[in-house]
């Protein structure tokens, strides 16, 4: 891919491989749609410095990865857990 618009050529035609490998990340329509549009957005911004296009796609596909991981990350349940120490039990609740 030589151009932001080869790029964008990429994404149209891969939507599909795109959702299935957001939604696998995050169990939701809407969160993969979200993190899709993240990595869309963080992709063609710096674009134009990639040193070797012949690797966009596998650049791509690490953007959109590490997009999952961050909404995961940022996402994740809170655990509190309470510790009892004369009764030696642990309790935790999840948010």
């Amino acid at each position: 891919m030589n151009s932001a618009q080869e790029l964008a050529l990429f994404v149209e035609n891969n939507q599909e491989r795109f959702y299935r490998i957001a939604y696998t990340y995050v169990k939701s329509r809407e969160d993969a749609l979200d993190v899709i549009h993240d990595a869309i957005v963080k992709a063609l911004q710096p674009y134009h410095t990639l040193r070797r296009p012949e690797y966009a796609k596998t650049w791509f596909y690490r953007i959109l990865i590490n997009e999952c991981n961050s909404f995961l990350r940022k996402n994740r349940p809170l655990k509190i857990c309470l510790i009892y120490t004369r009764m030696n039990i642990l309790t935790c609740m999840q948010r």
